[in-house]
């Protein structure tokens, strides 16, 4: 059995700062305007991570989901110091989650990385990986531990979760999202009333304007033209159509409610 550990050696403020005229130390520049002092941060099942490793995560994101920033040197400088402590804290856990993917020896085949860095970096993907300041070997180990990660989050639901969940709590879940889903649905309707001389006459009538709107699809603006046609129809008849509402189905009467069923 393999014992996963890992071990903080420096927890300090990474100087990320923009170039200035003063005598450089040894650093890392993702693309013209930052530099930093690599050094080791952690050391994970004796992988080391360092700042570049760091720095390297984070163009990763920002290719993916801020590529606005990688423009400007001042906003990447200020992502980076806002965020590298969470992405340290992440790619802690990464390593972690790997190391126990290879005592399972879960295998990412070469064209799973390779699809989605097409999908990632598009057709043009060498040069698109040197404008996020990346080359392909870093890009490649990074879809590889992403890829990895999601399999081994997959296996962990299917093997420990999946199993406690039975047909019966899926039927009362589903059956609670549907009550759920219908008492917050909106309810948007007219009603229409018929009035005659005569009952018969308006429930005959009625019937006819059911008939005419349900099955022949009748547009409600022309309901009243149509049944003047009927033999019962007479100068006493009304019909009336009322504006249009729209309510919550709980706010409805139960004999409306059982309209809408």
């Amino acid at each position: 059995m393999i014992i996963k550990y890992f071990t903080f050696i420096a927890f300090a403020l990474i100087p990320f700062v923009l170039h200035a005229d003063q005598e450089k130390e040894v650093s890392y520049d993702t693309r013209q305007g930052i530099s930093t002092n690599n050094r080791v941060l952690a050391s994970v099942n004796g992988k080391v991570i360092s700042v570049i490793d760091i720095m390297k995560k984070m163009d990763m994101v920002l290719y993916q989901h801020y590529p606005q920033y990688l423009e400007s040197s001042e906003l990447r400088c200020q992502f980076y110091q806002m965020h590298w402590r969470q992405m340290l804290s992440d790619i802690v856990d990464r390593e972690l989650v790997i190391a126990d993917a290879q005592d399972k020896n879960l295998l990412v085949s070469s064209g799973d990385v390779r699809e989605e860095l097409e999908e990632i970096f598009g057709p043009n993907m060498m040069l698109n990986l040197d404008a996020a300041g990346l080359q392909l070997s870093e890009a490649w180990e990074i879809i590889k531990a992403d890829i990895t990660i999601r399999r081994m989050l997959y296996y962990q639901v299917q093997s420990r979760i999946l199993p406690q969940i039975t047909p019966q709590d899926v039927r009362k879940r589903y059956e609670q999202h549907v009550a759920m889903l219908k008492e917050s649905s909106d309810c948007i309707w007219k009603a229409v009333s018929i009035r005659a001389s005569q009952q018969e006459q308006a429930v005959v009538l009625g019937s006819r304007a059911h008939l005419l709107l349900t099955e022949e699809k009748l547009p409600l603006d022309a309901l009243q033209e149509k049944l003047q046609e009927h033999q019962q129809w007479d100068d006493t008849v009304v019909v009336s159509i009322s504006p249009l509402y729209t309510q919550k189905r709980g706010e409805i009467s139960s004999t409306l409610q059982e309209l809408f069923a």
